[in-house]
């Protein structure tokens, strides 16, 4: 099992356990990131799905911002070298 797969699978076991919109979102935005960091286009593109239509659906007046959880860090990782230029344009 690699850090994705494990990361994903601690995210799934909080988001089952949560009830906060916030929170809901920055989980799944983490598993879209995973898969698509990972290369999986393929669950990559489901999640983003997922992703796209959780938000229009649940989240309205939901707002992930820095006092909320600072980007730094999934930033730098998301603009590296051997990121391809979709999945930075997606992320």
């Amino acid at each position: 099992m690699n850090d994705y797969t494990q990361g994903r699978e601690l995210a799934q076991e909080v988001l089952n356990e949560s009830h906060n919109a916030n929170y809901d979102l920055m989980l799944r935005f983490l598993i879209l990131t995973s898969y698509l960091l990972e290369k999986d286009e393929i669950n990559g593109e489901k999640e983003l799905l997922s992703f796209v239509s959780y938000y229009r659906n649940r989240v309205q007046g939901s707002k992930i911002n820095r006092n909320h959880w600072p980007l730094r860090g999934l930033s730098k990782v998301i603009n590296k070298d051997d990121t391809s230029f979709r999945t930075r344009f997606i992320l």
